[in-house]
């Protein structure tokens, strides 16, 4: 039993196995690595430069995002829940993080060559406001 699931796990990690040339070098890939794009260093020194503000702008949307959660406790705490009210700090948030991560992703994307960003692509999810 225990070699038919070892066998299962091998055979699925095969088939679920990325072709990208960086994969296939035998390495791993990190949240937010970016060593398999091959940048130049023209590049690393754009992409380091939008990183650098990006992370600032986390910092502040960590920031509103606390702001906004004592916002919602405040609300929650009352006789009479103001859904409407709950809707737009959701809004709120929910916009902030957008900007961000759009902004980024289009320096990003003005710094990637075709090639890069097709690489890119596959770890887009890495870059997700949460």
């Amino acid at each position: 039993m225990k070699f038919l699931l070892i066998l299962t796990i091998l055979f699925s990690s095969l088939l679920l196995g990325d072709d990208d040339e960086y994969e296939k070098k035998d390495h791993h890939h990190y949240t937010k690595d970016l060593r398999y794009l091959d940048l130049s260093s023209s590049q690393k020194q754009q992409i380091k430069h939008i990183l650098k503000n990006y992370r600032h702008e986390i910092k502040r949307y960590r920031k509103d995002k606390e702001d906004i959660q004592e916002q919602k406790q405040e609300i929650f705490s009352k006789e009479t829940l103001d859904e409407t009210k709950l809707e737009e700090l959701n809004y709120r948030l929910t916009k902030i993080s957008s900007k961000i991560e759009i902004d980024m992703l289009k320096a990003i994307h003005e710094v990637l060559s075709q090639e890069q960003r097709e690489r890119f692509i596959k770890h887009m999810d890495d870059w997700e406001i949460e």
